[in-house]
């Protein structure tokens, strides 16, 4: 019995690379699945190809029972016998069926992991963000971090009046991205959570701070880059062991705030 059971994992196990490569290697249903022609820039054409995948900026096409890449900017248009795909600004490629025009899909990069300096963390925090496309000109993310902080001698550069005594600061927020392209700017809105340890508490409790976010993204197509540059204002009501702000009335405050951003989108 023992050795039909090592039988079955080992052959379970050999199913799961053809599984993978099957799918890897699949074409894109969004993409008419007959033969094209594709026409180059230099007048020079690729017949009897199937187009298999549009990336950032380059295309996948199969001929001959091979997978080739091809850099759209080397295009000038896909034929195939019912209809024309051309590429525009950014390498958006919109696709002609009769006379009604309209966007493919294109595979975009969906996760972002970046450091930001200030911000929504406050001090330099490290984040993931998750992005959900709408169409060509708006997209939203998700987004959560993390900034560890020494209690009490929290230094935050200019902003000497903020005094911090917690040892963790994570920001979560959801944004909106306006458009397309390199240049994108970005609206959101969330909140910090600051989980507290003291004596009158057996076990951490969090205290709360409502964030807004208003800046610009640069993302260049084709590319991994991610560069942000925001307005990061803090609101809320600081508890007593969170820290306070000199000269604020009461605990209540809304705290100007910015932060720059350097990472790598996936």
């Amino acid at each position: 019995m023992k050795k039909y059971c090592i039988i079955l994992v080992f052959y379970i196990l050999s199913l799961v690379p053809s599984l993978y490569w099957g799918q890897a290697y699949s074409q894109n249903p969004d993409l008419p699945s007959e033969r094209c022609t594709i026409v180059l820039k230099n007048d020079k054409t690729i017949k009897d190809a199937r187009l298999w995948e549009i990336y950032l900026n380059r295309i996948e096409y199969e001929k001959s029972g091979s997978l080739h890449d091809l850099l759209i900017e080397k295009i000038k248009r896909i034929e195939t016998f019912n209809e024309i795909i051309t590429f525009g600004k950014n390498y958006m490629p919109l696709r002609f069926s009769n006379t009604k025009p309209k966007y493919l899909k294109v595979d975009r990069p969906k996760n972002s992991i970046y450091v930001e300096l200030f911000g929504n963390g406050i001090m330099p925090s490290v984040n993931y963000e998750r992005l959900f496309y709408r169409d060509e000109n708006l997209t939203y993310s998700a987004r959560i971090g993390f900034t560890p902080i020494h209690p009490k001698n929290a230094s935050t550069g200019n902003f000497e009046e903020i005094v911090i005594v917690t040892t963790l600061w994570i920001p979560v927020t959801g944004s909106l991205i306006l458009g397309s392209g390199s240049d994108k700017f970005e609206l959101g809105i969330g909140f910090d959570i600051a989980p507290i340890q003291d004596d009158q508490f057996e076990i951490p409790h969090p205290e709360i701070l409502g964030v807004l976010i208003a800046g610009y993204r640069f993302e260049p197509p084709g590319e991994n880059t991610l560069i942000r540059i925001s307005y990061t204002p803090f609101f809320g009501q600081l508890g007593p062991n969170l820290g306070h702000i000199k000269n604020a009335k009461g605990n209540g405050v809304f705290y100007h705030f910015a932060g720059i951003s350097l990472g790598k989108r996936f």
